[in-house]
């Protein structure tokens, strides 16, 4: 018997969380975060409460309620309590019911049980809402996912604001301690929760150069990524699972087929461009046995509308060669395939992509990983890097730090002799002594605040760039603007996806009235309550409708379950149409959030 339950994605965009059962075997499907689901409650200015733990998701239903997968502490920070202080009830009233929650955690159902509940996770691509809340699970249940995936979750944990939703690739120990009585605190020896500090254990390395950055009070430890070629299968218990590639906006996506006495497909996000090894003949051409269980994503159930990258290409192209001045080009900076798109387009018309420092970051890392797949972005023609005014604002060397000196993100030294500071790398070749890699890694930290584009440069010669922005850095317009505040001439392209929630529409109405503010053209049409809505150059990242049916017609499952869709109806109709043309019947389960389907 083997069974499936939706913990996330269930009639909703996102926040896959798939556990499937066997007899002796427990895998879950992705453990993203619900985006949608999060922001029906949490806000700019109401965050989640970031030292509670589990307990506030749980609650809310962000997280799932399920005994033995979470990480310990974060299930029972009481008991880290310091063991030489006497807890007070009086002087803390009901810590221990506050702190104490009902959930066991991994090790403790380890303990009980004698076995893990949960065997793994495989992980379909670094999207959050696939994999950040990976960060709560206990760093003993191994991830599966593919060697890009676990490159890309691993630079999206560097250039993140830190805390505990990030903790999906290095996590760190937390612990309850008692300030000093030498703390500068008028309340020496009361309990707080933080990170473990510094102590002698050495930094623990990675399977490629990890330039140290300083400032880390922390001990970053790896989570146990296992990382798959396409088309490996491994066996875990009775299941054995396979790796399919698919098609999708970021680096290393694939599909799992979990075999056992029914053949299972997860597809992740998926989408079929028809170049090369991106068509629905290869997707399934990959598939080596009947699916009986065909677990389907239906972002873009309700359109009938196919295009390409090439399409976007094109477009773009065409559209570049009407604009006078400056562009300014929105898209994601982890989708290395809508760089390379941006990228074709700005060379053609004889222009300079200046790219921001994430993406330049991104580069650098799979540069280092895979030199022969990854070109040094150095040594690629028309980009460039951008170099905020920031700080002081006199473009000052000490000005930059973290991720915004291009592709580092931290400066200085620290007390650690046997990290691997990028200081400390300098003074190895000042000396004569570094090795290869760590003269590369040096050139690469340096080479934004040597040669990256100051607004200064754009706004003397708008013509010759294509500036990548977004909403969240609209603030460089003050200074890419002259003294008029003015960027006629000047148009503005977005290559994402249209806003599907009011919080995105929001932030769109914004990006429109700063355009306006400043004069920058933009294409648009305007939907039925009044918004402008800006019109895109964008191919999803997700399959049409067609394409989903004829995934469908081609497989022929047995059972059909929508997820990652806000309309799993619209696969009834699907099965109903396939079932007119084929004879083949197929039942489609809607799937409820928590309720098992054994199949």
């Amino acid at each position: 018997m083997i069974s499936v339950t939706v913990y996330g994605g269930a009639n909703e965009i996102g926040g896959n969380k798939i556990l499937v059962e066997s007899e002796d075997t427990r895998v879950m499907l992705d453990f993203g975060r619900r985006m949608g689901y999060f922001n029906e409650f949490f806000d700019e200015f109401l965050q989640p409460r970031s030292k509670s733990g589990i307990r506030d998701y749980v609650k809310l239903g962000v997280l799932p309620e399920l005994d033995g997968i979470y990480r310990d502490f974060f299930v029972n920070m009481f008991s880290e309590f310091p063991p030489e202080r006497v807890l007070d009830e009086d002087e803390f009233p009901r810590a221990k019911d506050y702190w104490k929650c009902d959930l066991k955690s991994y090790d403790e159902y380890t303990e009980k049980e004698g076995k893990p509940y949960l065997d793994a996770v495989f992980v379909s691509h670094a999207h959050f809402d696939h994999i950040q809340d990976i960060s709560y699970l206990s760093p003993k249940i191994p991830v599966y996912c593919t060697e890009e995936t676990k490159l890309l979750a691993k630079v999206v944990t560097d250039v993140s604001k830190g805390g505990s939703d990030h903790e999906f690739f290095e996590y760190g120990d937390y612990e309850i301690a008692l300030k000093g009585e030498n703390y500068r605190t008028l309340f020496p020896g009361s309990p707080e929760v933080n990170k473990k500090k510094y102590d002698d254990t050495p930094l623990k390395k990675h399977d490629h150069l990890d330039i140290r950055f300083t400032q880390r009070k922390d001990i970053a430890e790896e989570r146990d990524y296992m990382p798959m070629r396409y088309g490996e299968e491994l066996r875990l218990g009775d299941i054995r699972i396979k790796t399919i590639k698919t098609d999708h906006s970021v680096p290393g996506s694939c599909a799992f087929v979990l075999k056992e006495e029914k053949n299972i497909l997860y597809t992740g996000d998926i989408r079929f461009h028809g170049d090369e090894d991106k068509t629905l003949e290869h997707f399934i051409n990959q598939i080596d046995s009947k699916i009986d269980v065909l677990i389907i994503e239906g972002t873009r159930i309700d359109s009938e509308r196919r295009v390409t990258e090439k399409d976007v290409k094109d477009e773009l192209t065409m559209k570049f060669q009407d604009i006078e001045k400056l562009i300014f080009v929105d898209f994601p900076w982890k989708d290395l395939q809508r760089f390379n798109t941006v990228l074709k387009a700005s060379k053609e018309n004889g222009r300079i992509l200046v790219v921001d420092p994430r993406l330049a970051y991104m580069l650098f890392r799979f540069h280092l990983k895979y030199p022969s797949k990854y070109p040094d972005p150095r040594q690629l023609d028309n980009v460039a890097v951008y170099k905020r005014r920031q700080n002081s604002m006199l473009y000052s060397m000490s000005d930059y730090k973290k991720i915004d000196a291009g592709y580092l993100h931290d400066w200085g030294r620290n007390s650690a002799k046997s990290d691997e500071n990028i200081l400390r790398i300098k003074d190895k070749i000042d000396q004569g002594t570094a090795t290869q890699e760590e003269e590369l890694a040096w050139s690469l930290a340096v080479d934004h605040i040597e040669n990256g584009v100051p607004a200064f440069e754009i706004k003397d010669s708008p013509e010759k760039y294509v500036l990548m922005i977004n909403f969240w850095r609209m603030n460089e317009l003050f200074d890419l603007s002259g003294g008029n505040g003015d960027l006629k001439g000047s148009h503005y392209v977005k290559c994402m996806c249209e806003p599907f929630n009011e919080e995105m529409q929001v932030d769109e109405n914004k990006l429109i009235n700063w355009l306006d503010r400043f004069k920058i053209g933009y294409d648009f049409t305007v939907n039925e309550d009044g918004n402008k809505i800006l019109e895109r150059s964008h191919v999803s990242g997700h399959a049409s409708r067609p394409e989903l049916k004829e995934m469908v017609k081609r497989l022929l499952p047995g059972v059909i379950i929508p997820i990652h869709t806000t309309n799993p109806r619209e696969f009834v109709n699907i099965a109903s149409e396939i079932e007119s043309e084929t004879g083949h019947s197929t039942e489609v389960i809607i799937p409820e959030e928590g309720v098992r389907y054994d199949l």
